[in-house]
């Protein structure tokens, strides 16, 4: 019998999002971890919906601050894309280069993920 948390790790194992970062919903009800799936009726036909934990960036641009719900592992790439969609600024590639990040005193990288930078 498989529990919530043996399905996570095959998520994992498939998908790449690790598995104390998931969260596994059938019916509209989180699944708890240590729980086998048939205590939910969950079957083969079954539907399982998995929500990525985000966390919440602060960017300060000098003169206000704004909220960003992004995933853990996010690019900063996409980082900046929300920026833009935020701010209400056009989402321009050349406007997208010439965006500057850094977290403390270092420059952000496009290709680069929030975790490198520990953020």
């Amino acid at each position: 019998m498989y529990t919530v948390r043996d399905v996570k790790a095959i998520v994992e194992s498939v998908v790449g999002f690790p598995v104390n970062e998931q969260s596994l919903m059938c019916d509209g009800q989180q699944l708890d971890d240590s729980k086998v799936l048939s205590s939910y009726h969950i079957a083969a036909q079954s539907i399982l919906k998995m929500v990525v934990q985000n966390i919440q960036i602060l960017v300060k641009d000098g003169f206000k601050t704004i909220t960003l719900d992004v995933c853990q592992d996010v690019m900063i790439r996409i980082v900046k894309d929300k920026i833009f969609h935020k701010t209400g600024l056009p989402a321009n590639p050349l406007f997208l280069e010439s965006l500057f990040l850094e977290n403390v005193g270092k420059p952000l990288d496009n290709f680069q993920s929030l975790p490198r930078y520990n953020i």
